[in-house]
């Protein structure tokens, strides 16, 4: 599966740090390649670009929980985990792609190291989800995994959210673990411990010009209230990824998400 993909981010307009992370497997090397001076140059990174493609590549949005002191460390400890991935040395390209299994073990990896922070000082006994202690460091994150074969998956905790939109049927699909906890607690979370619960799902069928968007809360529904809003920024879009991040960030902001905010847009080429 070709794709083009870009990433547009605000920070909170409350003066506080910017909490946000994400993952892009290929990093920069699709601008570096744009911007080649040579045929020879082109030719070494397009097959850096090939090799990782061919184990699979993962792309995430991860939104470190305000009120916790370590949230913005969280979810770059979610980022980084995951991103081990694509250092280990039994990897070849064309082989070694990493599974649902894999990429959900390195989930419940990275929850584990947060939950080991321990809880906020001063919250000792006091319970706050199925029992668990207030955490010192939590993050909610939207994973997709897209398989060389097309196959795509996505993996939720929290509030976080993913949206497909299907060009040719003019449809909008969304997918979130916090569907129906808008305005409340977020009830999963990175940081939780023995009682994180992911949630995944398949995504079937895309074809060119689909476009997936992955999305923290500062966009929906802190920003976009409705999913309609989300449509229509994606339809509007053509697919142009580097229009569509930028509307969602921008129309977040324009309709009062004071959060920090982050939108990654995939497009099916």
């Amino acid at each position: 599966m070709r794709l083009k993909y870009h990433l547009a981010w605000r920070t909170n307009s409350k003066g506080k740090t910017y909490e946000d992370r994400y993952l892009l497997p290929l990093g920069v090397l699709p601008e570096r390649l744009e911007a080649s001076a040579t045929e020879a140059e082109e030719c070494a990174l397009q097959a850096k670009v090939d090799a990782l493609t061919a184990r699979g590549l993962l792309f995430a949005v991860v939104d470190g929980v305000g009120g916790a002191p370590l949230g913005m460390a969280a979810a770059q400890k979610t980022v980084d985990t995951l991103r081990g991935l694509y250092v280990r040395p039994e990897f070849e390209p064309g082989a070694g792609i990493p599974t649902a299994r894999e990429v959900l073990g390195r989930v419940y990896q990275a929850n584990e190291a947060v939950f080991g922070w321990g809880p906020m000082d001063g919250d000792d006994g006091v319970a706050v989800t199925d029992g668990a202690l207030r955490p010192k460091g939590a993050a909610c994150m939207t994973v997709a995994c897209l398989s060389p074969a097309g196959n795509v998956t996505l993996f939720q905790a929290g509030d976080t959210a993913a949206f497909v939109h299907r060009k040719r049927k003019g449809t909008l699909e969304h997918y979130t673990g916090e569907a129906d906890a808008a305005g409340r607690s977020v009830r999963s979370y990175i940081g939780l411990g023995p009682g994180l619960r992911v949630d995944t799902f398949p995504v079937h069928g895309l074809v060119r010009d689909d476009l997936l968007a992955l999305v923290t809360d500062g966009v929906f529904p802190k920003g976009l209230s409705s999913q309609e809003a989300v449509r229509q920024v994606l339809a509007e879009s053509e697919g142009d990824v580097k229009a569509a991040s930028r509307q969602l960030v921008e129309r977040s902001r324009a309709r009062g998400s004071v959060d920090d905010i982050i939108a990654l847009v995939l497009c099916v080429a």
